[in-house]
């Protein structure tokens, strides 16, 4: 038998969730843990796994009691201070974020994307009859199953990223002051933030891409698109303004030679 693939420990931390083109899924406990859990679903394990997840939360509680009793602290107290300090946490992150020009712009770039296809069904249906009449004369110079192809894989790198950007960027951005650690002065290591910032920009890299091959295969809405490759441009400099060393954070197993910047 084949050796069991090298688990990568975090790589699931700093990815963009699209499994289904992900080289490294078999390097991924999230992704064989969510396989599993799927699998068990189907043979009928639910009432097992659901059991077992109880049991979990249960054991947790426990623990967190345990660690109360022997501190002198009720549960009562411990659940105030949690409640409250989420709460505040909460209206403190709210309150940060909703300045925050680059989160405004991803939002407004995910609202122009949705008018974009609302508004263009015409072209697409037209270019399927371009493609369909190109099939019947078998014109020399048209590979329309290429073209096809190409516009299709545009279409879902688009619409995968065009939510997710904002969903990093806020996350990002909620962590912000947290980007670098002081244990090493002068040498500051980053963390979470800095990571999950890289994640949108490579987002916003591959959309740009995207929009650029909808250009070549529907010219005719040329402004509509310059437009959005506008707005990402806008958006890509004021996340690097924001956290100018997220391009050079490393993610495990992506940015290795192995991984080669997925």
């Amino acid at each position: 038998m084949p050796d069991k693939p090298r688990q990568i420990p975090g790589i699931f931390n700093y990815c963009d969730r699209w499994c289904e083109r992900c080289p490294f899924r078999s390097n991924c406990t999230l992704f064989e843990s969510e396989r599993q859990f799927k699998r068990e679903l189907r043979n009928g394990g639910e009432a097992a796994l659901w059991g077992e997840f109880m049991n979990m939360l249960e054991e947790s509680e426990r623990m967190f009691q345990d660690a109360a009793d022997k501190g002198g602290t009720s549960q009562e107290a411990l659940d105030h201070v949690k409640t409250e300090f989420t709460e505040r946490t909460q209206k403190e992150r709210r309150s940060r974020l909703k300045g925050e020009d680059s989160l405004r712009l991803a939002k407004k770039y995910a609202k122009m994307v949705n008018r974009y296809f609302r508004h263009n069904r015409a072209s697409f249906y037209q270019k399927l009859e371009e493609w369909f009449t190109a099939i019947l004369l078998c014109v020399p110079e048209r590979d329309p199953a290429k073209e096809a192809s190409e516009m299709q894989d545009a279409f879902e790198v688009i619409r995968w990223y065009q939510d997710l950007i904002s969903i990093k960027l806020s996350r990002a951005l909620s962590n912000r002051d947290h980007t670098y650690s002081d244990e090493k002065p002068g040498e500051p290591t980053p963390i979470d933030c800095a990571g999950t910032a890289k994640v949108a920009l490579i987002a916003m890299d591959r959309s740009i891409d995207a929009w650029i091959t909808y250009r070549g295969i529907f010219p005719e809405n040329g402004d509509q698109i310059i437009d959005l490759l506008a707005q990402l441009a806008k958006l890509t400099r004021r996340t690097e303004a924001l956290l100018p060393r997220a391009r050079a954070f490393k993610r495990p197993g992506f940015d290795d030679d192995q991984g080669k910047h997925w």
